[in-house]
């Protein structure tokens, strides 16, 4: 499974010493299924495609993706910067696995073309 270190801008106090970057990892596919989208797209009436993000689902997949022995903490200590960089991460994975997906599709819609 994938994971990404983030270093932290200040560090997080814990039982087990300051802790100076978080490790996150990749949402399972039972999580994707049970929380769902983290973000939703749209389309404005000219077109042009939005995106919004769905900040509850978000915060699950914070908690579900954040080490548990950080989680009881995390909200406590979090500085903005290093919960943007954290939401930053999640979502990244979700960007990654929808380029991936789209790879795949467009290599096997040309394979099946030719």
């Amino acid at each position: 499974m994938a994971s990404v270190t983030i270093k932290l801008s200040k560090p997080l106090i814990t039982h087990e010493g300051d802790l100076h970057s978080l490790e996150i990892t990749e949402p399972r596919g039972l999580d994707y299924l049970r929380l769902g989208e983290p973000v939703t797209y749209g389309q404005n009436p000219d077109g042009a495609v939005f995106v919004v993000e769905n900040e509850d689902v978000i915060q699950r997949y914070v908690e579900v993706c954040v080490p548990i022995t950080v989680n009881s903490i995390i909200l406590d200590q979090i500085g903005l910067e290093d919960a943007m960089k954290i939401k930053a991460a999640v979502l990244d994975f979700f960007r990654a696995a929808r380029d991936r997906q789209s790879e795949t599709s467009s290599t096997s819609s040309s394979s099946t073309s030719a």
